[in-house]
C-alpha cells in the first residue's frame, strides 16, 4: 500500500507524513497534480483550503472514479481534530499538523482498507470508533489473530488455530456473564490455550484471558501510576487466566508470544500506540513469533 502526499503541504508536514505511515507499515511518495495514480495507492494526502465547503475539483475527480481514500489537512480550525465523511472516504484533519494528529487521519485511511484483506497475511488492523487493533506475525507462522466487532465492543483471539466464530462466541460469553469463576471455564472451552483481549472502551474495562503459554502481556498507559504494568505477571501470580481491568483513553494493550521481544514493543509505546505497533512488526520479521495492539481511543 501506499500514500501519495501533495508536494503542495509544507515540508515539515510531508516529513511527519512519511515517519507516520513508515511506522503503520505503509509506503509513501511525492505527488504533483496530474501525475498517474500508481495501482496500489490507498490515500491520497492533501490540503483544504481556507474557505473550502466542498472537495477541490480535481480531487472530487478522483475520489469518484477510484477507491482511493482522501486525506485532507484543512486550513481552517475544526471541532473535532479529525473528521471522517463519505464512510470512511474523505478524512479531514484539523490545524496544527502535529505528528500525533497526522497519526491519527492517517491510521483512520489505512485501518479503512477492505474488510477481506484486514487479518489476510501476515499483519492486519482495525479502528472502531472507541478502539484501534492491530496484528503482526512472523511469516510462515501457523497463529494469527481472529477478531470480532460489535457497537460496544472488539474482541480478540490470538493462537494457532482460532476462529472468527470464537472470537464472536467468546464476546458473546463475556458480554453475558455474571460468574468470573463461571465465565473463566467456559472460555477454556471454547478457545482452549488461546488468549482473548476484549476492549469495551464505552463501558471502561478490558476482559484478558491467558492461558501461561501465551506470551506476555502489558498494559501502558499516560494515565497510570506506574505508567507500564505487567499484566502477565499478574495474572500467573494469581492463580487463574481470566483479568478484568479498567480501561482508560490512551490505554495500550500488548500481548507478544514471545516475553524477550515484549521489551522494546513496550518501550516504543511511550511514543503512543502506532509506535508500539511498529516495533512489534520489527519484532515478528526477526522472530518466530505473534503479537497485537489494542489502544482504547
Amino acid at each position: 500500500m501506499t500514500f501519495l502526499v501533495s508536494t503542495k503541504l509544507p515540508a515539515r508536514v510531508r516529513d511527519d507524513i512519511q515517519a507516520a505511515t513508515g511506522a503503520l507499515g505503509v509506503a509513501s511518495a511525492d505527488f504533483t497534480d496530474g501525475m498517474a495514480i500508481p495501482p496500489a495507492t490507498v490515500a491520497l494526502v492533501a490540503g483544504l483550503p481556507a474557505g473550502a465547503r466542498r472537495l477541490p475539483a480535481e480531487l472530487a475527480r478522483l475520489a469518484s472514479r477510484t477507491a482511493i481514500r482522501l486525506v485532507l489537512c484543512a486550513s481552517e480550525p475544526m471541532v473535532r481534530p479529525v473528521t471522517t465523511l463519505l464512510g470512511g472516504r474523505v478524512i479531514l484533519i484539523a490545524p496544527p499538523f502535529d505528528p500525533q494528529r497526522l497519526r491519527w487521519g492517517l491510521r483512520a485511511a489505512t485501518a479503512g482498507g477492505a474488510e477481506a484483506a484486514r487479518f489476510a497475511g501476515e499483519a492486519g488492523q482495525t479502528l472502531g470508533a472507541e478502539w484501534w487493533l492491530a496484528w503482526a506475525r512472523h511469516p510462515g507462522h501457523d497463529a494469527a489473530v481472529e477478531v470480532a466487532e460489535s457497537p460496544i465492543d472488539v474482541t480478540a483471539v490470538v493462537g494457532r488455530g482460532g476462529t472468527a466464530a470464537q472470537a464472536e462466541q467468546a464476546g458473546d460469553l463475556i458480554r453475558a456473564a455474571s460468574d468470573d469463576e463461571a465465565l473463566e471455564r467456559d472460555l477454556g472451552t471454547t478457545v482452549e490455550d488461546r488468549a482473548i483481549l476484549r476492549l469495551a472502551a464505552t463501558l471502561g474495562e478490558w476482559t484478558v484471558y491467558l492461558p501461561p503459554a501465551s506470551g506476555a502481556l502489558w498494559l501502558c498507559s499516560p494515565w497510570r501510576a506506574p505508567a507500564q504494568w505487567c499484566l502477565s505477571k499478574v495474572i500467573g501470580e494469581s492463580g487463574h487466566r481470566l483479568a478484568r481491568v479498567p480501561a482508560y483513553p490512551q490505554d495500550v494493550l500488548i500481548l507478544c508470544e514471545q516475553a524477550p521481544a515484549i521489551d522494546g514493543i513496550v518501550a516504543a509505546a511511550e511514543r503512543g500506540a502506532i509506535e508500539a505497533y511498529a516495533a512489534l512488526r520489527a519484532a515478528a520479521a526477526e522472530a518466530r513469533l505473534v503479537g497485537a495492539v489494542v489502544e482504547a481511543r
